[in-house]
C-alpha cells in the first residue's frame, strides 16, 4: 500500500542520514549534583546531542530524583510524588548552576553552554515561594 511505501522511504532516509553523520554524532552525558534540602545526590544524565534546554535538564533531573525510592526506582504503578514530613509534595527545580556560572537561562540549549562530562548543580524544592517580584 501507499502508506507502507512512504514509511519505508522515510525509514531508509533516516538510516542513510544517520550513517552519513555517524562520525560526527555527539552523545553528551552530564554529571548532575542534586540538592534537595539536606540531601545531596550525584547522578549521570545522558542528554543525547544536547539540543534540549536547561529547563528540560532541570525538569528531567527533578523527575528522576522524585522517581527514586529509598530502595531504588519506583515501579510503574507507584505514585511519582515524594512523601516529605507525611505529606505528598511535587519536587520542582529552583536553580541550575555550576562552579563557573551562577545561572543558566532556562531557554539556552545544553550544547550552547555545556560540554560532555560537565558537572552541573540542580537545586530542588518542594514548593516555590511567590513574592511581588516573581508574580
Amino acid at each position: 500500500s501507499n502508506g507502507w511505501l512512504w514509511l519505508h522511504y522515510i525509514h531508509t532516509l533516516v538510516i542513510q542520514s544517520a550513517l552519513l553523520r555517524q562520525d560526527t554524532l555527539i552523545i553528551m552525558r552530564l554529571k548532575v549534583t542534586v540538592k534537595y534540602g539536606k540531601i545531596v545526590q550525584e547522578m549521570a544524565i545522558p542528554v543525547g546531542d544536547g539540543t534540549q534546554t536547561i529547563k528540560w535538564l532541570a525538569l528531567a533531573t527533578s523527575q528522576r530524583f522524585s522517581s527514586q525510592s529509598p530502595h531504588g526506582f519506583l515501579r510503574c504503578r507507584e505514585e511519582r510524588t515524594t512523601i516529605v514530613g507525611g505529606k505528598n509534595v511535587q519536587i520542582l527545580p529552583s536553580n541550575v548552576y555550576s562552579k563557573s556560572r551562577s545561572f543558566y537561562h532556562p531557554e539556552n540549549t545544553l550544547v550552547e553552554c555545556l560540554e560532555d562530562g560537565d558537572i552541573i548543580n540542580v537545586d530542588l524544592v518542594d514548593r516555590m515561594l511567590v513574592d511581588e517580584s516573581t508574580g
